[in-house]
């Protein structure tokens, strides 16, 4: 099993990198990637907002030559706590779960306490359970991952750009 984590930040608060990471589902021109979404269940309690959405991609891991998909589906699970200003996504690919687990981790905090600036916090769990390459498969998707988790980042500074500069 690989575990990973990094971090990135972004130069806009964070309601407005929220605002942009929201906007991945209603922008394909954005994100190609995301072939569609929906919101499963949707509820609010005490300052939290949970939803929970079921979401189609791209498959632009490394599984999609191990396991011949040209698309996976993952199911994602977010919370906003409006009270502490936190969000957190939890992310599972549903495709081949007997095979392999995919879990994101991913948690969005002001920086430092300044309002202006906000960091994300990604763990990654990768487990691959196929016999003798499991191991090279799990480097090679967290890999991956860390690549196309840092073009998210990219493409959200690059879409909060177009509407707040």
């Amino acid at each position: 099993m690989k575990f990973t984590e990094f971090s990135h930040t972004f130069d806009y608060s964070l309601e407005k990198v929220l605002e942009g990471r929201e906007a991945r589902y209603e922008n394909r021109e954005w994100w190609p990637e995301i072939i569609g979404s929906e919101i499963i269940s949707e509820e609010e309690f005490e300052g939290v907002i949970k939803k929970v959405r079921s979401i189609k991609l791209e498959n632009k891991l490394p599984t999609n030559k191990l396991f011949k998909d040209s698309h996976y589906t993952a199911t994602e699970v977010s919370k906003y706590d409006t009270n502490n200003a936190e969000y957190s996504i939890e992310s599972t690919l549903n495709s081949h779960e007997k095979l392999l687990l995919f879990l994101e981790k991913s948690i969005y905090t002001r920086l430092n306490n300044d309002q202006d600036k906000c960091i994300r916090t990604i763990t990654l769990q990768v487990n691959v359970k196929v016999p003798l390459i499991g191991i090279v498969a799990e480097q090679a998707i967290s890999s991956e991952f860390k690549k196309l988790s840092d073009k998210d980042r990219d493409t959200i500074n690059q879409y909060l750009a177009s509407k707040y500069r």
